[in-house]
């Protein structure tokens, strides 16, 4: 059974043809034009029997997507490269070729000339900022060191894009690099290898966080010849909230193709809001049939609950696996239920539970011989076995709670088996997400031409321009209003905001290591006893105590620390920032300052364009790195306990992390608090104009129609016969 979508929409295509007269139909005409070219061309893809299943890896930035893939297709190898940022993360595809290459596009002259031209928009930003800071300084007869350029932007909000693009930009100018040096044919760049790993090696100077073609590289496709791949192609996203514009279109469409996503969450806020956003945004309408719900990073969770499982003697490694796990899913019911409440088209993902929970680095610890570990990967090992003193750490152990050749075994192969099944269900998936689309818009184009329709019978010229005349001085009156709404809430922002860094700060002061005594026999001296040759020599020896600390107990301080700070931010920002509050009292405020009873007034051609600013209105995400403040530690120490002086060194290493971590706090929030304000700030500013630019094009639009009222009239009937066609009819046909 096929839904004959394409068939209805040509109808309407070839009669909007005829009626190009008016701003609507041409509207209309470009709308379905756009629609069933995208349709035609995803139907064809997806009854394609060939096509091979696609599997995409989404989550968010350092979910541990890449570590995933190198674990599932790579048995633990560090194939794919790790960015240091979502800025320079290349929208990754991989497709099996029995002779490996990789086919690598980069961005466009003139997208790179936009990036220069954002980058030049950031200097700029910079330049003016701190003259700004500078003469503020020099008013309050303040002195001050040279702020650095980091410094200063956290002083002002920047989109994502301009940040994006100026490191781009000066990570190309570090290496002397230009678009041009890369004799891209077309755009794009295919490089062969004998081998996959020669390819591979290769690739670094391409995807590599630190490699000198790295900026310019928009996605890359490898063809590995590696047999995992042979009836699959793994799509490894950079990130769903891409600050680089062209690419996240182009991470989008491909999910658009995916026929089985596996959503990575970190396990430590697993699925939290953010995750069900990300899903709800970018899944929901793209008619994907299956989702996988991994958690990542358990192996994190178990090392810093390890002291509660160590009762369990030689089964606490196991059973500290099984109850983490138990208590994350029971986490992860309770906000898939609540989203699914809110959002029904999120049922399905309550069938995609229980989750399963991995660690990518358990995986690689169980597949590399102790030659081929990395510093962290020894370090990890270390101190997996020091938690958990008393149980069997091997291959074997690390496999099974790595969890990852489960996936292989059960899911990945499952996945395969019902290929034709899955794609049969997306294909009708997908053509009823599209009917309820192309009904949902057909009824809105209905409305509008019947608003029109009911303008044109029952206004005159001057009513329009008396409700434009009225509209202008109603909102010249709720200005103040709707300027007071948002001030209260930036000062929200910056204040509540500012509290909770003080008392992070605050409790940094108050964290410190526990100090034990130990003792042991010390010899002090020596005494003689005896005469002649019966005289003899003996130790003396003293039981002395001394301080000593332990280097974990410092690692799980800066751990908890760090947890305790970010969670506090995280739940403070949700209280703090009340958008649908803001909203609501927007819409308010304008209500209270128009003259209802106006001849002239229309509460519709008010509440539209207000609900559009206000929907507008967005929060950015938080983002804080602590990984380099942590590491701290373990770099400076190797022993499990330090003695003496040491103890105080331990000490004042801890305390230069936890400043690291506070000093990150500061820096985020200082940007966080003033994008936010600024953002809210801008929509306060533009909020008005925008409304009453809004309402005059159409006002505008209406007194042209107005003119030739007849004709206008009859332009609108034989546009509106067009849908009289029942699109109720869009159903399946056999």
């Amino acid at each position: 059974m096929i839904m004959d979508i394409d068939k209805k929409i040509k109808a309407y295509v070839n009669k909007l043809e005829q009626q190009q007269t008016s701003h609507l139909a041409k509207d209309g005409l470009a709308y379905l034009k756009d629609f069933l070219a995208g349709y035609q061309s995803s139907i064809k893809n997806l009854k394609d029997e060939n096509r091979k299943l696609h599997i995409g890896i989404i989550g968010q930035v350092k979910a541990g997507k890449s570590s995933f893939i190198n674990s599932l297709i790579f048995n633990g190898r560090d194939i794919l490269p790790k960015a240091a940022t979502p800025m320079t993360a290349a929208l990754t595809r991989l497709d099996y070729s029995s002779e490996p290459k990789a086919e690598i596009e980069v961005y466009s002259d003139s997208e790179w000339s936009q990036f220069k031209r954002l980058a030049g928009v950031y200097t700029e930003r910079i330049s003016t900022e701190r003259s700004r800071i500078a003469k503020d300084r020099n008013s309050m007869a303040v002195s001050g060191v040279e702020l650095t350029d980091d410094e200063v932007a956290g002083h002002l909000v920047l989109p994502a894009e301009v940040i994006a693009a100026d490191e781009m930009v000066r990570q190309a100018a570090q290496y002397g690099m230009t678009l041009g040096d890369l004799n891209a044919k077309d755009g794009v760049i295919t490089i062969g290898g004998s081998d996959n790993d020669t390819l591979l090696k290769q690739m670094q100077e391409y995807v590599g966080a630190n490699g000198k073609y790295t900026p310019f590289v928009k996605c890359l496709t490898l063809y590995i010849d590696e047999p995992h791949l042979k009836d699959v192609v793994l799509i490894d996203t950079p990130g769903t909230n891409d600050p680089v514009i062209s690419r996240g279109e182009r991470t989008r469409r491909y999910l658009a193709k995916c026929d089985v996503v596996f959503v990575l969450s970190y396990g430590g806020q697993f699925m939290d809001r953010s995750d069900m956003n990300l899903i709800s945004q970018n899944l929901g309408e793209a008619g994907i049939s299956r989702m996988v719900l991994l958690g990542s990073k358990i192996d994190l969770a178990m090392t810093q609950e390890a002291k509660k499982y160590q009762k369990f003697g030689d089964k606490a490694l196991l059973v500290a696996y099984k109850d983490i796990a138990k208590k994350l899913e029971q986490q992860a019911v309770i906000n898939v239920s609540k989203l699914a409440d809110n959002n029904p088209r999120m049922k399905k993902l309550l069938e995609c539970l229980p989750a399963k929970f991995i660690s990518s680095m358990f995986d690689q610890l169980a597949n590399k011989e102790s030659s081929e570990l990395t510093k962290e990967e020894k370090f990890q090992l270390d101190n997996l076995v020091k938690r958990f003193p008393e149980s069997k750490v091997d291959s074997n152990i690390l496999k099974a709670l790595g969890q990852i050749s489960d996936i292989k075994s059960k899911v990945l192969s499952e996945v395969k088996t019902e290929k034709h099944k899955i794609q049969s269900v997306r294909i009708a998936e997908y053509q009823q997400g599209q009917k309820i689309a192309i009904d949902r818009w057909i009824n809105e184009f209905e409305a509008s031409i019947d608003a029109r329709i009911h303008q044109l019978k029952n206004d005159d010229a001057d009513s329009v321009r008396g409700r434009q005349k009225d509209l202008e001085q109603s909102m010249k009156k709720a200005a103040s209003g709707i300027d007071l709404a948002f001030d209260n809430c930036i000062t929200d922002v910056r204040g509540d905001l500012k509290e909770l860094y003080l008392s992070i700060r605050t409790s940094m002061s108050n964290t410190s290591i526990a100090t034990h005594q130990g003792s042991e026999r010390v010899r002090t001296g020596s005494r003689t006893t005896g005469m002649l040759w019966w005289k003899e020599t003996h130790g003396v020896y003293e039981n002395k105590t001394y301080n000593f600390a332990n280097t974990l107990d410092a690692i799980d301080e800066v751990d908890r620390f760090a947890l305790t700070a970010e969670k506090e931010l995280i739940q403070k920002i949700r209280t703090v920032i009340k958008i649908d509050e803001l909203k609501k009292a927007i819409i308010d405020k304008a209500k209270d300052c128009f003259d209802m009873s106006s001849e002239n007034f229309d509460l519709d051609s008010l509440i539209t364009p207000i609900q559009k600013a206000v929907n507008k209105i967005k929060v950015p995400d938080l983002n804080l790195d602590f990984s380099a403040a942590k590491a701290k530690v373990t770099d400076r120490f190797s022993s499990d306990t330090v003695r003496g002086n040491g103890v105080n060194e331990l000490n004042s290493v801890m305390r230069e992390a936890l400043k690291d971590i506070t000093d990150s706090i500061s820096k985020e929030l200082n940007q966080y608090t003033g994008t936010t304000a600024t953002l809210l700030s801008k929509t306060s500013d533009n909020f008005i104009s925008d409304l009453l630019g809004d309402s005059k094009a159409e006002s505008e639009s209406l007194l042209r129609d107005i003119e030739e009222k007849d004709e206008a009239l009859e332009r609108m009937m034989r546009l509106k016969s067009i849908f009289e066609i029942p699109h109720a009819s869009l159903v399946m046909e056999g």
